[in-house]
């Protein structure tokens, strides 16, 4: 599964019944994926939490 797929049902763009039930059913079966998604809800959480903790010296869009 790509980070974009996990990017996209961490933070609820997917609308596609089919494809969140693709997701949900390989996350059932796959460990690895299962840790990609929960870093990724971790970091979500933890910026959602403290915007400010974005380094923006290592976001080019901001330079």
């Amino acid at each position: 599964m790509s980070d974009n797929d996990l990017e996209r049902y961490v933070t609820g763009l997917i609308h596609h019944d089919a494809e969140l039930v693709w997701i949900e059913q390989h996350l059932h079966s796959c460990p690895e994926c299962v840790d990609r998604m929960e870093n990724m809800q971790d970091s979500a959480d933890h910026l959602q939490a403290d915007p400010r903790s974005v380094d923006e010296d290592d976001d080019p869009a901001i330079r």
